[in-house]
């Protein structure tokens, strides 16, 4: 298993002065599903899906001024993360699609948003 260290500072109106530090681990660099863990809190840790692998177009339904607010423009290319629960099986799981975390890869910033808009649920079904 290999693991990538990775810092996202939140962004917002007022600056964060403590970042949120974050570990990626994942088996594959082909595997869409990390576990997001604070390396300062072990506790605190969130299991995250790439929502394309279930909304081919999800990128396209994040309104513009929520990327360029995070300086994710022109040749940076996004990144989208939504947190997942796990349900008794693969029918009841669910990702949180109307709350993504959004990343720019380029600065290791990040925020979530909420899509209000968007028609997707804080419990989107998966399958």
């Amino acid at each position: 298993m290999s693991t990538h260290y990775v810092e996202y500072a939140i962004a917002s109106e007022s600056r964060v002065d403590d970042p949120l530090v974050c570990q990626s681990t994942r088996r594959s660099t082909s595997e869409t599903a990390h576990l997001l863990q604070s390396l300062e809190l072990l506790d605190l840790g969130f299991l995250v899906l790439e929502p394309t692998m279930v909304i081919t177009n999800y990128y396209d339904l994040v309104p513009a001024r929520e990327w360029e607010s995070l300086g994710v423009e022109g040749r940076i290319k996004p990144r989208a993360l939504v947190i997942v629960v796990i349900g008794s099986g693969p029918e009841s799981s669910t990702g949180n699609f109307q709350a993504p975390l959004l990343i720019n890869q380029e600065k290791m910033t990040g925020k979530q948003v909420i899509l209000t808009d968007s028609g997707f649920s804080v419990r989107q079904q998966l399958l």
